[in-house]
């Protein structure tokens, strides 16, 4: 009898041991964390592009985006008279500056102003996708950086994004396809690989998985 019972005791931790891994591979995203995507190496780059834009031309407008670039992105003040002048700009350093703050409904708001007043300006879907995976609303969050990639596919980092977003969700079959497409672009992309083998066996495709790690 012990040593049935002790078979029955392996038998159900091998059992076990398939869903352990698949829960393990969906917590390889993590937490989102916004403070990741306002760090000065990331936020600068659509600063710059912010920079280039028509509206951009005020001394006003440039002094507000030299302080988003040089000072905390959390104490920017953006005057309504900015808000008129640049309408792509202006909301979409506020929602930086709330997003900071932690404030993301009045972010999220923010970031939806800029989109409206400039369709082709998609870093304001990417922080919109931001505000919602700081809150918890991860599928909101996929949905969001999916659009972004429309324009913004030429970024690693949305591609991570996304799939993180659909690992939170335990949807590995949707991240292992999109990291497929990704790591088609960029094979050697050491973060799409771990995530792709996260993806693979959260869908239960574990030899492929581990050849892959």
């Amino acid at each position: 009898p012990a040593v049935a019972l002790g078979a029955a005791a392996a038998r159900g931790a091998a059992a076990a041991r398939p869903t352990s891994v698949k829960a393990r591979a969906m917590e390889t995203a993590g937490r989102f964390e916004a403070a990741h995507l306002l760090e000065p190496g990331v936020v600068g780059a659509y600063l710059d592009r912010l920079a280039v834009r028509p509206e951009v031309k005020s001394a006003e407008a440039r002094a507000l985006l030299e302080r988003a670039r040089t000072s905390e992105i959390g104490d920017l003040v953006v005057s309504d008279a900015l808000a008129a002048e640049a309408p792509v700009a202006a909301p979409f350093l506020r929602g930086l500056t709330l997003l900071a703050q932690g404030k993301l409904d009045p972010a999220a708001q923010a970031f939806r102003a800029a989109m409206r007043a400039g369709s082709d300006f998609y870093p304001a879907m990417i922080y919109l996708g931001a505000c919602y995976a700081a809150g918890g609303q991860h599928k909101e969050a996929a949905g969001a950086w999916r659009t972004a990639l429309i324009r913004e596919g030429d970024s690693v980092r949305v591609h991570l994004l996304l799939a993180d977003a659909l690992l939170r969700t335990g949807r590995g079959d949707l991240a292992l396809q999109a990291l497929e497409r990704a790591r088609a672009r960029w094979p050697e992309d050491q973060e799409l690989t771990r995530r792709y083998a996260a993806a693979a066996i959260a869908t239960g495709l574990y030899a492929q998985g581990l050849e892959v790690m």
